[in-house]
């Protein structure tokens, strides 16, 4: 009997671009990681949604006031600066996803106040998993 399809219109559906590539048995759904790092990715939030401001309020420009809208390598520009910041969240979620695995390691034995030491400061420091 072949297997039946799934419903694509089922609130439940996870397709590819759904599904949590980094969700580990292993790891802990909350997981202390570094208010720094969450600031970072708020800047990066922000920055993102200037360059779309930018962009459509180019694009936009002439049917609203007849102006020029920017260059193509003003456009060009602003895509790479996106990409860039692309780059950036995804290697500070490697770092958030590095000091959450790093910080389940540690034991309830261990004093509370203790940080992890790969989440604080970024030294290189690592708890034994």
């Amino acid at each position: 009997m072949a297997d039946a399809k799934p419903d694509l219109h089922a609130p439940s559906f996870r397709g590819a671009l759904m599904r949590d590539h980094w969700h580990d048995q292993n790891v802990p759904q909350f997981a202390s990681i570094p208010s720094s790092l969450i600031g970072d990715v708020q800047r990066a939030s922000d920055a993102i949604s200037t360059i779309a401001r930018l962009v459509h309020n180019s694009l936009c420009e002439p049917q609203m006031s007849g102006a020029e809208p920017l260059g193509l390598s003003a456009h060009l520009g602003l895509l790479n600066a996106a990409d860039l910041i692309g780059e950036y969240l995804h290697e500070t979620a490697e770092k958030m996803h590095d000091c959450a695995r790093s910080c389940a390691g540690l034991t309830r034995a261990e004093d509370v106040s203790q940080e992890c030491g790969s989440c604080s400061g970024f030294d290189g420091a690592r708890h034994s998993a």
